[in-house]
């Protein structure tokens, strides 16, 4: 664990549960709690003078884009139009009142070089899709990325107060998550993730980031996001050392043996 990043608490994780769904398989009534804990998770993280940056993130106003778009990645290419995705997944997070408190939702995703012919990118995207990930094929190989597109937890149980402490400390129920929707993953991808560093409104999957001491690329893409400041940056992880690396926080591995996970 980061020393400067946060701290993430694992005594608090008891009374939940996390179902995993196809995208697809995800009840509406889900989805539209799900828009919005995820309007009120930024909003709580923004200052009063800039609580509509929120309302432009989450598309508030616009259900069927928000839960369309998360149902199906590819309608929303945000940062190369020639990707392809696979295998969406939603790892709800359930409180004991069985109300959705948090999400984690992942992706097989593959993309096709720039310099590619316009023609031949789609079926430069399938075939990385389609290669198993250590299978050693030049430029295609190891190419299947697992994508962590979000993490969003509910903002009254998302940081908890510190106690003496000058780093943040966060609720480990949503590494929790994160480390059963690896287990969705083959080992041997790379797993990837965004975040508008520095600015307030992406702290949260900054947090997850700093939390799996995932490695910093490059810059994801040359603009702004809607509603962002901030440029995204690329980051990357083996997912067996992402898991590893939740494993030996403290209380970990207690918690992850503790909540209950299913799949629908």
């Amino acid at each position: 664990m980061s020393e400067t990043g946060p701290r993430f608490d694992f005594n608090h994780t008891e009374g939940y549960k996390l179902v995993i769904w196809d995208t697809a398989e995800v009840p509406d009534e889900v989805w539209t709690a799900a828009h919005g804990i995820h309007r009120e998770s930024i909003r709580a993280l923004l200052p009063k003078d800039g609580q509509e940056r929120a309302d432009i993130i989450v598309k508030w106003g616009d259900f069927e884009s928000y839960r369309d778009g998360r149902i199906d990645p590819s309608l929303v290419r945000e940062f190369n139009p020639n990707q392809l995705y696979k295998r969406p997944r939603f790892t709800g997070i359930f409180d004991s009142s069985n109300q959705l408190a948090g999400w984690v939702l992942t992706a097989d995703n593959t993309s096709a070089k720039q310099r590619t012919p316009d023609k031949l990118k789609p079926l430069e995207c399938q075939l990385k899709m389609k290669t198993p990930p250590a299978l050693p094929v030049p430029f295609v190989g190891g190419r299947r990325y697992f994508y962590n597109r979000e993490a969003v937890l509910h903002p009254d149980i998302y940081r908890l107060k510190p106690v003496g402490e000058a780093a943040m400390v966060l609720n480990g129920i949503e590494l929790v998550a994160t480390y059963r929707a690896l287990e969705e993953a083959n080992d041997e991808q790379k797993m990837t993730a965004y975040s508008a560093l520095g600015d307030e409104a992406d702290e949260e999957m900054t947090a997850i980031i700093s939390g799996l001491e995932m490695l910093k690329g490059g810059y994801a893409s040359p603009h702004i996001l809607p509603g962002y400041k901030k440029l995204l940056f690329r980051y990357i992880l083996g997912v067996y050392k992402a898991k590893q690396n939740i494993e030996q926080m403290p209380g970990a591995k207690e918690a992850i043996e503790r909540v209950p996970v299913s799949k629908i």
